[in-house]
């Protein structure tokens, strides 16, 4: 079986300590600001109204980082129940405490129990984490008994640049760590998605921390997208049948 996961609790919260993915108003990174999730934002054409389209009326957004993107959608006014998970303790802390009214948890998508909603958004938190633990993390959801999954999909027009391995979690270690997932691609080689929503918006680019392992990435040449996915089209996938790591 794969090794506990106790490291990735480690390797987010130094990752949350030092500010290394304080970008603007978030400290996730550029990714995570509402300005980049405008599309995603917007009512007429967002998140909302593909949940509506599909009747999930109760979300779980793990992980939910800091909610700043995410702040900006009235899900209660649209009757859709809104969990948000982290597995930083501290993020949690401050989001409870500045939003009494919702529900927020430490949370790790590897091996917790995830609560019982319609759909989990898992919006670019698997792009940081070694290939084991992306399969780990789905195994994990289909014990749930959430039916539905919305994934980050990051179209790169760069060869090599998606569904590379990363290394282990530990301090120092995933900071500067991204590969994207296509998830139709190998080794995950998922069916196609139920739905697409893409949330591309502008021309943008990472900060450089030249000390901490950063590179420049030009983010103008990608495509964001969330896929919604059943869970039953996962249950004949190979590292879904078999004992990965074992």
């Amino acid at each position: 079986m794969p090794p506990s996961d106790s490291n990735a609790k480690v390797s987010f919260t130094y990752i949350a300590d030092t500010g290394m993915w304080t970008y603007g108003d978030s400290i996730d990174g550029d990714y995570s600001n509402a300005s980049h999730c405008q599309r995603l934002i917007d009512p007429e054409t967002g998140l909302v109204p593909l949940l509506k389209k599909w009747n999930l009326k109760s979300i779980f957004d793990a992980s939910c980082g800091g909610h700043h993107w995410s702040r900006e959608i009235d899900f209660a006014g649209n009757d859709i129940q809104y969990i948000g998970g982290e597995i930083v303790d501290s993020k949690i802390a401050k989001l409870k405490e500045k939003f009494p009214e919702k529900d927020f948890r430490v949370f790790d998508i590897i091996e917790d129990k995830f609560p019982d909603v319609d759909v989990w958004l898992c919006k670019d938190t698997m792009i940081h984490f070694p290939i084991r633990y992306i399969h780990q993390t789905l195994r994990n959801f289909l014990t749930s008994n959430v039916p539905y999954c919305l994934l980050t999909v990051n179209h790169r027009g760069i060869a090599g640049e998606c569904n590379n391995d990363i290394p282990e979690f530990g301090p120092h270690t995933t900071g500067g760590n991204c590969s994207y997932n296509e998830w139709c691609l190998a080794p995950f080689s998922f069916p196609e998605p139920l739905d697409v929503l893409e949330y591309t918006n502008g021309s943008k680019t990472d900060r450089v921390v030249k000390d901490l392992g950063y590179r420049m990435i030009d983010v103008s040449t990608t495509q964001f997208f969330l896929y919604l996915y059943h869970r039953d089209q996962f249950k004949d996938l190979p590292f879904i049948v078999n004992d990965y790591g074992a």
